[in-house]
């Protein structure tokens, strides 16, 4: 089945008249002869604009037109598989066999089927046939292959097939692709740089090569590298906005933010506008401080994607950054309607309301904070110190308790936990507590000093601090 989205009926003249003369026979409920290669046209139109019904249609009338040709049920096979009915396409495809077993694409049409239904071994087996017809086509042969190991995550015989690929077409750059995913998935960046580099240096003109082979080095956060080699894909293709892209990323990442919007808006003017590639560039624009344009990208952003909740934060922080905190929590609040487990937008929008005078509100949002995410340490410290702060020593301490008994491996909330006893006077339990956090992570001792300014007074504390450090 073809999967693009190119519409030659509507560029030629001949081939719309024929879709139009084929409709005017339905309508008309006539019956007209189109010969073998009609047929095969209108069923790719009918099919690549997902029309399935007409499809089958085209090919129930060629089928009794055309008795002879094979060529029907192979599409006829093809559709079946499209429509997700693999089990009557195997049959189909099984029946065309017996009628034309030499035919190469019986067999790849028919390992499709197979993969379908999650039967890998048998597609595997069933391409491996086909390759045996000297008319087969080798290269895409060898990419269903590739991808039919990555199902059973056999990605070294996936690798060396994309490899047998390129061998055969070096311009293929879906294998190049497919390639550069597969040693991502596999943690092997050191060896996709090696096999780039060597593929550069036969084919140093392939700017998709070079990307990957940036994506390579990034992975590495060997910035540097990766910028020089977006930077060839750029000079090879200067209407590559994905390098564009990346470019601006590993700028940014090395908070060369100014060149960083640079690169930003040549890539926007390239993609003409997107959702990320605008926020991106808001950060930016936040970064040096520049807060008006940062709004102005964060809006667009959140009106190319309304449902992305960062940009609506965005906008927010630049307007609290701009002393119009009423406003800014109203773009807070859209953020965390939008995804109200986000926990960092929660600790912002609490912290809001708390400067902003509403504790109720702030309490109320620390509280979801803590409810959100179970290893967020600087969620149950920062709303323990919020409730410390404003003398409500019974809901910090609920919080601190509770996040111990969600997460005991979280050693920062058993030190917090063991320094608010200490505070309010109960050092009983602030030394079992602190006992446990020493226990678990006995290289964080410095916590109890920054939890518990009056730490260094107690030599019951610095005892049992050392008693560990010697350990």
């Amino acid at each position: 089945m073809k999967e693009n989205s190119d519409f030659p009926f509507e560029q030629n003249d001949e081939e719309a008249f024929l879709v139009e003369k084929f409709e005017n026979m339905l309508s008309n409920g006539s019956l007209l002869f189109f010969d073998v290669d009609e047929f095969e046209n209108l069923i790719e139109y009918y099919s690549i604009r997902n029309n399935i019904d007409t499809a089958f249609t085209v090919i129930n009338m060629a089928k009794n037109q055309h008795p002879t040709s094979a060529a029907f049920m192979l599409k006829e096979a093809e559709l079946l598989a499209f429509s997700n009915k693999p089990v009557e396409a195997l049959k189909t495809i099984e029946k065309l066999e017996l009628i034309e077993g030499q035919n190469p694409e019986i067999f790849i049409t028919k390992a499709s089927i197979f993969s379908q239904q999650g039967r890998y071994n048998q597609a595997i087996k069933t391409l491996k046939d086909a390759l045996l017809f000297e008319d087969s086509d080798k290269e895409s042969i060898y990419m269903s292959l590739s991808f039919e190991y990555q199902n059973i995550n056999r990605i070294d015989k996936a690798i060396r097939f994309l490899k047998s690929v390129l061998e055969i077409n070096p311009s293929n750059e879906d294998a190049l692709y497919e390639l550069s995913y597969c040693f991502d998935i596999t943690d092997k960046p050191d060896e996709a740089i090696e096999f780039f580099n060597q593929f550069i240096n036969s084919y140093p003109y392939n700017y998709h090569a070079w990307y990957n082979l940036g994506n390579a080095y990034t992975n590495l956060k060997k910035y540097h590298q990766a910028l020089d080699s977006y930077e060839f894909a750029i000079l090879i293709n200067e209407y590559f906005s994905s390098a564009y892209f990346n470019k601006a990323n590993i700028l940014a990442r090395l908070e060369r933010y100014n060149e960083a919007v640079e690169v930003y808006l040549k890539c926007l003017d390239l993609e003409g506008g997107g959702a990320i590639t605008q926020f991106y560039l808001a950060e930016c624009y936040y970064n040096v401080e520049n807060y008006q344009k940062a709004i102005e990208y964060y809006k667009l952003s959140s009106k190319a994607d309304p449902k992305y909740a960062e940009a609506w934060m965005g906008i927010g922080l630049s307007l609290d950054n701009l002393d119009q905190l009423p406003e800014a929590i109203t773009y807070m609040e859209k953020a965390v309607a939008l995804d109200d487990k986000h926990v960092d937008n929660l600790l912002t929008l609490a912290d809001s309301y708390d400067r902003a005078g509403d504790k109720e509100k702030a309490r109320e949002y620390y509280f979801l904070a803590v409810d959100a995410d179970d290893n967020e340490v600087d969620a149950f410290i920062e709303a323990s110190d919020f409730f410390i702060d404003n003398n409500a020593i019974d809901d910090a301490i609920e919080v601190l308790v509770d996040g111990v008994r969600r997460n005991p491996s979280l050693a920062e909330i058993q030190y917090k936990l063991a320094a608010t006893y200490f505070e309010i006077a109960e050092p009983t339990k602030g030394i079992s507590l602190l006992h446990q956090a020493l226990d678990l992570a006995p290289e964080l001792s410095h916590l109890i000093f920054d939890y518990f300014a009056d730490a260094e007074k107690f030599q019951e504390i610095i005892d049992l601090v050392d008693i560990y450090k010697n350990r």
